[in-house]
Order: C-alpha cells, then sequence, then structure tokens
C-alpha cells in the first residue's frame, strides 16, 4: 500500500515520508522466555519488511521520500525503542547511506518522551519527529473515543480551559479528568514550554525537528480551533520546526472527499499563510 500511494501521488508532491505501521514493543503478559522471543521475531519482521519496501523505492530521490522507521512506538522502557532504533538504522544504512530516516520518540511520539531518544551519532541525515495534541480537552472536544471528549461544557483558549462554575456543573465521573484543565493557563507560552524537550534534543544532536501530528478535531468551536492553530503555527516559525498537520480529509481535516470541497476553508488559509 506504501509503494502504491507513492507512485500514485509523486507527480504532485515534493516530499514523502512513509511510515511504518503503530507497534508495541513488548508483551508483558507473557513468559519472559517467550516475549523475548516473539519481540526478537517481531524485531527483524520490521528490519525484513524496510529492506523489502527500500529494494522497491530505493531509485526514488532521496530529496522526496524519507522512511520514517515507526509511527507512534510504546515500549514500556524508553531503552526497548532506543535498542530498536539502532538495529533499524543499521540495517537501513547499510543499504541507503543517504536516504533521509525520520525517528520519532517513544510512547506515542510523545513531546514529552523525546529527550530520551538515543540518536545514531554521526549521522545528519535524520529527522526527529514527535506529536502534539495538547491541550486535549480543546483539540478532542467531543472526541468520543477519549475519556474528555464526553465534556459537554464551555471551553476558553487562551486562559483557563474549564472555569470553576462549569467545572462544578460537570458530571462528577468527568471531574477527574477535567480538575487540571482548571488551574493552568493555556497560551503560546504554554506551548513553547512543552516543545522545549523536543527543541533542546534536536539542538543537541544538530538535526531537523519536525512535528508530524497536530490538529483539532472537526467539532471543535472553530474561533477557539484557529487560536490554537495560530499559536502552533507561530512556535513553527519560531524554532524552524518542520510540521504536517492531522488531518486531510478525515474528521480533523479540511476537505471533503464526497463533494470534492473545502469543509473547512478558513483552517487552510491559515495554513497557508493567508
Amino acid at each position: 500500500m506504501a509503494v502504491t500511494l507513492v507512485d500514485g501521488v509523486r507527480p504532485s508532491v515534493e516530499r514523502t515520508v512513509l511510515p511504518e505501521a503503530n507497534q508495541v514493543l513488548s508483551s508483558p503478559a507473557l513468559p519472559a522466555q517467550l516475549e523475548h522471543a516473539l519481540v526478537e521475531q517481531a524485531q527483524q519482521q520490521l528490519i525484513d519488511m524496510w529492506y523489502q519496501l527500500s529494494d522497491v523505492l530505493k531509485g526514488y530521490s532521496n530529496d522526496s521520500v524519507a522512511y520514517e522507521f515507526m509511527n507512534e512506538p510504546v515500549a514500556d522502557d524508553h531503552e526497548q525503542w532506543n535498542a530498536l532504533i539502532a538495529k533499524v538504522h543499521k540495517a537501513l544504512r547499510e543499504r541507503e547511506p543517504q536516504r533521509t530516516l525520520v525517528i520519532g520518540s517513544n510512547m506515542w511520539q510523545s513531546y514529552g518522551t523525546i529527550k530520551d531518544l538515543k540518536v545514531p551519532e554521526g549521522d545528519k541525515n535524520i529527522i526527529l519527529s514527535f506529536h502534539y495534541y495538547n491541550p486535549m480537552i480543546l483539540t478532542h472536544y467531543g472526541a468520543w473515543w477519549t475519556p474528555i471528549g464526553k465534556y459537554t461544557g464551555k471551553v476558553n483558549y487562551p486562559g483557563i480551559l474549564v472555569s470553576k462554575e462549569d467545572y462544578e456543573a460537570a458530571p462528577d465521573s468527568l471531574k477527574p479528568e477535567l480538575e487540571q484543565y482548571t488551574k493552568e493557563e493555556w497560551n503560546i507560552d504554554k506551548i513553547r514550554q512543552d516543545f522545549a524537550d523536543a527543541i533542546a534534543a534536536a539542538n543537541k544532536y544538530g538535526l531537523q525537528l519536525f512535528c508530524g501530528e497536530w490538529g483539532v478535531y472537526e467539532p471543535v468551536d472553530r474561533e477557539l480551533a484557529y487560536k490554537w492553530t495560530k499559536d502552533m503555527l507561530t512556535v513553527f516559525k519560531e524554532n524552524n520546526i518542520a510540521w504536517t498537520t492531522w488531518c486531510y480529509d478525515a474528521d480533523f481535516g479540511f476537505w471533503d472527499q464526497q463533494k470534492h470541497a473545502f469543509k473547512d476553508k478558513g483552517l487552510v488559509d491559515l495554513l497557508m499563510g493567508e
């Protein structure tokens, strides 16, 4: 599927990143010996998959196609992910010394764990990647798959996200999720603070930083969505952070595939700097 996608869009895009599927790097419920064998087998399968992809894609320009080892890895221990990074990096570099490689942080590509990455030394053709959706009560307002998505009260941005009055009016079952949003002020400076470790890691290794996912769920009030989006874009520009927004045409997107029309032209204008 990845190869078909690249072939299909190559005439109209400048750069493509090929991500691997989400992976969990350990299974604590298994006996230790069996778990180790299965993990080793799965990791070799990942490397073998990249061998197969490389065989097909190595003819594409290094300026046009990059390889992302894995999307949103989840490991109980950061060192598990670091060890796999080293294995995949070694395997790919033996075949494609100049290919741009994208390495994301552990625990769903969290901005908070990028400081724990151990990036192969001396390789400047690597991009560090993280994802960012904070504050979740704003970006995932109404999202049925998250606990915070059940909140139907008012959200404020910038400022204290949930007022004391709205907190008290919320169902008791939601209050543990809401409490954090009644205390801390959210604004562009909070975003800058959250990005600090990721920026420091990129500077440490002298590598490009890339926010590979960020965005706002479609039902979110557009005024709030645009304010947050503007702040994100400002911080990206201030720190030379490359980005791709999530997403194009689904429930965080701006394009209606059925109607072949914009469903959120205001968001497009913001993203395009218009």
